[in-house]
């Protein structure tokens, strides 16, 4: 029944997006949440090549590590993008929840 996915503030976002694309919960989901996380152009890649992420309400990949054209590229999904901010400090992220 599980129909929101958050994931919020992984150092792992690009495998997470992969490993979540391979899965059969994506058909179920409405809502992904992988903000605050290290996801970069390569993991954002892999959400755009899985068909189902358009069946989400809405995907979260804000505050990661996003180029400008990946953003305008995942805003051409068929579903709502919350993508704004981006992180782009990449040497000093730090996260307090794994303190």
């Amino acid at each position: 029944n599980l129909s929101y996915l958050g994931l919020r503030s992984s150092e792992f976002t690009d495998l997470l997006a992969e490993t979540i694309t391979e899965s059969s919960i994506i058909k179920q989901l409405t809502g992904l949440d992988l903000s605050m996380g290290n996801l970069t152009d390569y993991g954002a890649k892999i959400l755009l090549n899985c068909p189902e992420i358009n069946q989400l309400h809405t995907l979260d990949v804000s505050m990661n590590q996003l180029s400008g054209a990946m953003i305008q590229k995942l805003h051409q999904l068929n579903c709502q993008i919350i993508a704004e901010p981006q992180d782009f400090d990449y040497g000093s992220r730090y996260s307090g929840l794994h303190e």
